[in-house]
């Protein structure tokens, strides 16, 4: 059984989203939020590649122009090609999908060129979309993950010949409001980068790090808040339990849906809402 955080996460959400996506192979329709990250998160990847195999990173990063001009055209094809949900019931779908992606690209656009103007720069790479994977002794499972990427640390002085340097992981996020102020403390996805990174070298992970770039709606300022945490053998252990009784849980084949008052059981943020049977859809009678 295989595990990475997108599949535990979404085990603990909703576990008959879990069954229909990861067990029935049922593919999930997309929204324009997660094209629009995933347009923000193509660009960087490219221009992070760039840093790493150059002898003067720096010079290497493309043009905020050009980033611009990537993040447009990967939008597109990823919005033609995708199968895209409606967010709001009592709207006109094809009103509320043309405006959803005239915002959503622009946010895009302006966030790939703003990443690599602000916030890639001065950044060492040491690994761009690192693959990981796992396979503890006298299991069955299967851990893994993709880490965004690997720089030196800041902090790192002039290291002897030989001599490793600290490193930091960090994960990037778009939106269009400024994060929990906890977000990094508590992210499960950072806890489970921490841990393959560990497996993977020996080595303990000096720091980890949220990038969030974000565009504010109305005015269309565009921030950058960095969030840095650290874990330990508490956040481990931890994690390590949920995955355990994950396992029990989709071993046992027992599903249950999420909490009809949570924040994800809707419209707006499940791909499967529409054709849900544990959710009632139409306007309820009222006296």
């Amino acid at each position: 059984m295989e595990w990475n955080n997108s599949r535990l996460s979404k085990l603990q959400r909703c576990a008959e989203s879990y069954r229909r996506s990861e067990v029935e192979g049922e593919p999930e329709p997309t929204s324009p939020a997660a094209i629009r990250g995933s347009a923000v998160h193509h660009v960087a990847k490219v221009a992070l590649r760039r840093k790493l195999r150059a002898e003067n990173q720096n010079a290497a990063l493309p043009s905020i122009e050009e980033a611009k001009a990537l993040a447009a055209d990967d939008f597109e094809e990823r919005w033609k090609a995708a199968d895209l949900r409606i967010m709001d019931a009592e709207e006109d779908g094809a009103d509320v999908l043309a405006k959803a992606r005239g915002e959503s690209k622009d946010t895009a656009v302006a966030l790939a060129g703003y990443h690599v103007g602000s916030v890639a720069p001065g950044m060492t790479v040491v690994a761009v979309e690192r693959k990981i994977t796992v396979k503890p002794r006298n299991s069955d499972l299967v851990i893994h993950g993709t880490l965004d990427l690997v720089v030196e640390a800041l902090s790192t002085p002039p290291w002897p010949l030989g001599h490793e340097p600290a490193e930091d992981i960090h994960d990037l996020k778009t939106g269009t409001k400024s994060p929990q102020r906890d977000a990094a403390h508590r992210s499960q996805q950072l806890s489970m980068y921490a841990l393959i990174r560990l497996a993977e070298t020996g080595k303990a992970v000096d720091g980890l790090v949220l990038d969030h770039v974000y565009r504010t709606p109305g005015l269309g300022l565009l921030k950058h808040v960095e969030q840095r945490t650290t874990r330990d053998q508490g956040d481990f252990d931890a994690l390590v339990n949920r995955i355990n009784v994950a396992t029990e849980a989709v071993t046992r084949g027992t599903f249950l849906p999420a909490d009809p008052t949570s924040w994800f059981c809707s419209q707006k943020w499940c791909g499967y809402w529409p054709t849900c049977p544990y959710v009632r859809r139409g306007k309820r009678p009222t006296n």
